[in-house]
């Protein structure tokens, strides 16, 4: 008979103690030995490695065949590399995580903490500085932070990882009060959800379970800002759940005297905000299948390049682009130089790149010795202006090299035809733009080369990585000589040759098959880390245009034949000096925002070629001018809440 297994991932200080007492008196209920200290199986990366059968030997020495087997350690609930190990090792655990007020938790914690020694700062300080979570603890006796008041109690947050690996009828998100109020139903409810006798009727303990002391009660004012910290993320916890919340505490409503107080008054709710977690402006969109996937690739014993993990994200692409040959590659750069040596650039040769855009669309082809020419921009999608274009070639040209900036497409019919009457080639530096489209067709596809990166700011990622997209097919074989070093390797693997040996110039492009597994299970998860970003996008769009138009900023222009990658969103302030000063004033609030690409032509290099201030006066200004907002697939609802109040509330 198969093993059934459950997991009480969380959260800590909420009750999971007294929950085990209850579930331990089952008899068909088997928990893992020992219960203090908890066995912490999952943490260890070991456990794929070890096996389901080393884990029962382990924690389950005691238990029945049939049993149903459980473990608690709260600290899985923070770590979602756990939760991607549960999933693989037990892939039908039911996981069951306890909540308690937040507010209460933090409290509980945080004496907690004093109880056992490791904490010694003012209760003022621990409960209202994040910055503690950062704080070094001894991790021979912790296995997460003992300080982590504030963000432990940001559920929405923690449970996002499980959410994605589980699915739904298989987690249990249960409330500490309820389990308090009435442990029995309590207990019945857990019972029906294993799928155990649900008549069974265990006996609370007679005394509190893994108490701690509480000498002192916070000020009312600790209390407030700790209630206001967490409102939102508790809001759209009971809303993802179908929680009833209102035993939590809740922030007082402030008066209208107490919102707008005279001069010299002090408002009795805190003027400031309590501390928050910093909104990233980037975030990898890691899935919780990545350790899975990582732990398969280890076990093939294909560490090396082109291995099983590397040809499915090469087929996936290759399919979903409608490319017909995808290469993966150490970077986007390296898919670029690729480029530059397929179309043998060489010294002498020009190459028409806009100056707005990242140093390797242009220092890949100086690299084989070819002059950058630079285009400006146009001054709504800050792409390659192709009205600019045909006056900048010259018989010297040999590509030209469009950016698709912020995921939005160039206007490559016009690009294209442009480079069919010149007889030059179009290479897309689609970095920003995987699974963007012009007119129905992805990006990538159009030229007859293109690039993309997974760098970790990108929608998908491998750390490290990009992707060579060929759209000619004559291109293909040298392609593959050129990424294997110069040699015919591939041809040797496909039997077409008895040995390979070195036949062209070429690199070492190929990335490792362990970073293809990272990869892959992004790409599995394509559409919903694209939905994501595209509703945060949007949100954006519909939330701060009024804002906008009131206060002379501008909002991302999408042309009508663009379905954008999602990539980044921008705004573009009225001038240089109102956009530092925005990027101070949300930088201020917790909120990484950041400008963008420098001109080009005016970097140390470009100046080699010629470069100078005027040359280029749209991306000059746009360069002056632009901040970058937070987007990716984990921005959640509270954290964007935050970055459009912030932009709400700053005086252009």
């Amino acid at each position: 008979m198969t093993p059934r297994h459950f997991i009480i991932a969380g959260a800590q200080r909420s009750g999971t103690t007294l929950l085990c007492r209850l579930l331990e008196q089952h008899p068909d209920i088997a928990l893992a030995r020992p219960l203090r200290p908890e066995p912490k199986f999952f943490l260890e990366a070991a456990a794929l490695a070890d096996g389901p059968d080393a884990y029962r030997r382990r924690c389950f020495p005691h238990a029945s065949a049939d049993a149903m087997l459980g473990e608690k350690s709260t600290t899985y609930m923070e770590r979602p590399d756990a939760a991607g190990r549960i999933r693989e090792l037990i892939p039908d655990a039911r996981v069951i995580f306890l909540l308690r007020d937040p507010v209460e938790r933090a409290i509980s914690n945080y004496w907690f903490s004093v109880d056992a020694g490791v904490e010694h700062a003012p209760m003022r300080q621990a409960l209202l500085d994040e910055r503690r979570a950062e704080a070094a603890y001894d991790t021979s006796r912790c296995s997460a932070s003992p300080f982590a008041y504030l963000r432990r109690g940001r559920y929405r947050e923690l449970l996002a990882p499980w959410e994605r690996l589980f699915p739904a009828d298989r987690l249990a998100v249960l409330l500490f009060e309820d389990l308090r109020d009435d442990p029995g139903r309590m207990a019945a409810r857990i019972f029906r959800f294993l799928g155990v006798d649900p008549d069974v009727h265990p006996t609370p303990p007679a005394e509190r379970v893994n108490p701690s002391s509480r000498p002192s009660e916070p000020h009312d004012e600790v209390l407030e800002r700790l209630a206001a910290y967490y409102a939102a993320a508790n809001a759209e916890l009971a809303a993802a759940h179908g929680l009833d919340l209102s035993r939590w505490r809740r922030p007082r409503p402030v008066p209208a005297a107490a919102a707008t107080p005279s001069s010299g008054s002090v408002s009795p709710t805190f003027a400031t905000e309590p501390p928050g977690p910093v909104v990233h402006l980037h975030c990898p969109p890691l899935t919780g299948d990545e350790l899975p996937y990582l732990s398969r690739a280890l076990a093939s014993a294909k560490l090396a390049g082109d291995g099983p993990f590397t040809l499915e994200c090469q087929q996936l692409l290759e399919r979903e682009l409608a490319v017909g040959r995808v290469l993966l590659t150490t970077s986007c750069t390296h898919a670029l130089e690729m480029a530059a040596l397929l179309l043998d650039v060489a010294p002498g040769d020009e190459v028409i790149v806009p100056a707005f855009a990242f140093v390797s669309t242009a220092s890949a082809f100086v690299l084989r010795g070819a002059r950058p020419v630079f285009v400006d921009v146009r001054p709504d999608t800050l792409n390659l202006d192709e009205s600019r274009v045909e006056a900048a070639l010259t018989a010297r040209t040999r590509a030209i090299v469009p950016i698709h900036y912020a995921g939005i497409g160039c206007a490559m019919d016009r690009l294209q035809a442009i480079a069919d009457r010149r007889g030059v080639a179009i290479v897309e530096d689609a970095a920003h733009g995987l699974f963007g489209a012009v007119r129905g067709r992805p990006l990538g596809s159009l030229g007859r080369l293109g690039a993309v990166s997974f760098h970790e700011t990108k929608n998908f990622t491998c750390g490290e990585g990009g992707a060579l997209l060929i759209n000619d097919p004559s291109l293909v074989a040298r392609a593959e000589i050129i990424r294997e070093k110069g040699t015919d390797r591939r041809r040797f693997f496909r039997g077409e040759v008895d040995k390979y040996t070195w036949v062209d110039v070429g690199s070492s492009y190929l990335p490792a098959d362990l970073l293809a597994a990272l990869l892959l299970a992004q790409l599995h998860r394509r559409d919903a880390i694209q939905d994501a970003r595209r509703r945060a996008w949007r949100r954006y769009e519909d939330e701060l245009g009024a804002w906008c138009r009131a206060n002379g900023f501008r909002l991302p222009v999408v042309p009508p034949d663009c379905e954008p990658a999602y990539h980044c969103f921008y705004l573009l302030a009225p001038d240089g000096a109102r956009r530092d000063a925005f990027l101070r004033h949300l930088r201020a609030r917790g909120i990484e925002a950041a400008f963008h690409f420098l001109p080009l032509h005016l970097s140390e290099v470009g100046r080699r070629f010629g470069g100078r201030e005027g040359d280029h006066p749209v991306c000059e200004s746009a360069a002056a001018r632009l901040a970058r907002l937070p987007l990716h697939d984990r921005l959640e609802p509270g954290g964007q809440d935050r970055v459009v109040e912030a932009v709400l509330g700053f005086q252009a």
